[in-house]
């Protein structure tokens, strides 16, 4: 007859579904571990030593981040709701009154997600000015705002380096 392994469940074993619902609530490796009280190299312990957990992990995060992605492209394009106005007549009667509101699209989600979906067309730009390097443009701009402070001159003459 052979001896079955018995002994108190590994700390893995006890903390794994924890883990895995934290990642699914949005939870970072380090928020997960600081809550459940164990060490963030532990959970990277875990996810190299366990491969089905790696996975599972992943895909906990992977869904969420989706979930995430969605609600943002929901709010940067804008959409329509439902809202429920419930209110009691005269007579006691409760009535319910449904209708549809817009929700304007947001301009910062939506720079936010151009800015990262498209980068290159997207980015925050410093371009040169008329040829001049980027130095020279913030050597230009440091010895106006000290003209300005001494003197009050604010024009746009070209100043000698």
């Amino acid at each position: 007859m052979k001896k079955k392994k018995m002994g108190a469940p590994t700390k893995y074993e006890d903390k794994k579904q924890n883990i895995l619902e934290r990642a699914l609530s949005g939870q970072t490796e380090q928020q997960i571990a600081d809550n459940i009280g164990i060490n963030q190299q532990t959970i990277k312990n875990w996810k190299k030593k366990y491969p089905d957990f790696f996975e599972a992990l992943k895909e906990a995060k992977s869904f969420t981040d989706d979930l995430a992605e969605g609600s943002l492209l929901k709010l940067a394009l804008g959409y329509e709701r439902e809202e429920v106005k419930v209110f009691c007549d005269k007579f006691g009667q409760i009535h319910e009154h449904r209708y549809m509101i817009e929700v304007p699209p947001n301009v910062t989600a939506l720079i936010f997600w151009l800015k990262n979906r498209r980068p290159v067309e997207w980015r925050d730009k410093l371009e040169e000015k008329l040829g001049e390097s980027l130095a020279d443009l913030i050597l230009q701009t440091q010895i106006k705002k000290e003209a300005i402070l001494h003197d009050g001159r604010s024009d746009n003459r070209k100043v000698e380096k």
